[in-house]
């Protein structure tokens, strides 16, 4: 695996004794990241099957893609959308196909004979049937393992149900019959992942954006924080400023086109007001599968700015530094330090360029230390550090 895609870290320094605050930014890597066996990959699975062992597998599912891949490994064998779809109407198949249900990126090859479903809502499993699919999809399909063979880690969501948990367990032992399973929190193993016991996660995916504070590898439950703004409302508010600029986007399948656009085009920037007017931003061009131009100039940096600014988007909520800097601020006093100096930011929609950097400068104007700030290049972690076990969570 490539290793700009494990983690990196962004450091603020300042010239005076003032504190310093740390934003890490774990990204996970993008389809076009994933590679599907590297022969160091490949020599650690041997080594292990030598020895009588097997590699465990990772489930890592969210609202919009499910990562699969191996204990061990710094980033996911696999990223397919967590999709499933079926045929709109039985008359539709045709030649040798006769499956009427498809899978993660079989599902965006037919979007437009298919009806589709995400059983994975604002992460939560809400079709469990669909589910179960995906499951022995990835693990007969993808990963082309037994699962009888193979203990299994598989992660859930901070607002997971204890109900959800119960039936995931009972599906994994007597439909899967695998050996053992561990379920994690993401937000939990995000945090360990980065070298650490105890930080504030700022994760922010498709359908959800939270701030989760950790001790010790244990939840603060009275203060998490919510924000409206998530990734698919920046998708959609970039769709809307592209239809208004005369381009024929509506369909679901160019919703997921648009998403592209968005992740390969958007940034952060520093100063919002500076970019708004410096002759320095130029337009980026996408071309679409049927040979459409797309030409985005403003939208690239507008569209990420609601995290900070979300009445761009008739948000009322307050921006996103300033629900952390309250969020930290209503903690202890004895952690409100070890918070600013452990902030995390993950999920796919906390990996625009620019986002760490922007959010340094912003939590320190909430401190009132408006000193020039200094970022180092990312540092790229080669190995994981030594962090003690993590505890069983209930």
């Amino acid at each position: 695996m490539e290793e700009s895609s494990v983690a990196f870290l962004r450091e603020s320094e300042e010239n005076s004794d003032e504190e310093i605050t740390e934003i890490v930014g774990l990204r996970r890597p993008t389809l076009s990241e994933v590679s599907y066996k590297t022969s160091s990959e490949s020599s650690t699975e041997e080594k292990l099957i030598e020895l009588g062992e097997s590699l465990p597998v990772i489930f890592d599912g969210g609202s919009r893609y499910f990562k699969v891949g191996y204990g061990g490994e710094y980033s996911p064998r696999f990223v397919f959308p967590s999709a499933i779809g079926h045929y709109r109407w039985q008359n539709i198949k045709s030649g040798m196909d006769l499956r009427d249900t498809f899978i993660g990126n079989e599902v965006i090859e037919k979007w437009a004979n298919l009806l589709v479903k995400y059983p994975i809502e604002h992460g939560i499993i809400v079709n469990w049937d669909d589910m179960e699919k995906i499951w022995h999809h990835s693990f007969y399909n993808v990963l082309h393992v037994d699962p009888e063979k193979h203990p299994l880690l598989v992660t859930e969501h901070l607002f997971t149900p204890k109900a959800n948990k119960e039936k995931l367990i009972e599906v994994m032992f007597e439909s899967f019959r695998v050996p053992a399973l561990y379920v994690a929190i993401q937000d939990i193993l995000s945090l360990f992942s980065s070298g650490r016991t105890s930080g504030l996660i700022v994760n922010s995916g498709d359908q959800m954006t939270y701030g989760v504070p950790i001790e010790g590898g244990d939840i603060l439950p009275d203060s998490i924080m919510t924000m409206e703004v998530a990734g698919h409302d920046l998708s959609m508010a970039l769709m809307k400023s592209l239809v208004n600029k005369g381009y024929s986007l509506c369909t679901m399948v160019e919703l997921n086109l648009v998403r592209a656009i968005k992740e390969k085009l958007c940034y952060v920037a520093l100063d919002f007001f500076d970019e708004m007017f410096s002759e320095d931003a130029t337009a980026e061009t996408f071309t679409l599968p049927d040979g459409r131009i797309i030409s985005v100039k403003e939208e690239r940096y507008r569209v990420p700015e609601a995290f900070f600014q979300p009445s761009l988007l008739n948000f009322t909520c307050p921006g996103l530094h300033k629900s952390i800097h309250e969020l930290i601020m209503n903690c202890d006093p004895v952690l409100r330090k070890i918070f600013k100096m452990n902030t995390i930011l993950c999920g796919g929609s906390m990996a625009f360029p620019g986002m760490e950097r922007r959010m340094v400068k912003e939590l320190q104007a909430q401190e009132h230390q408006l000193t020039n700030i200094k970022t180092k290049e990312p540092k790229i972690l080669e190995k994981p550090r030594d962090v003690r076990s993590p505890r069983t969570h209930r």
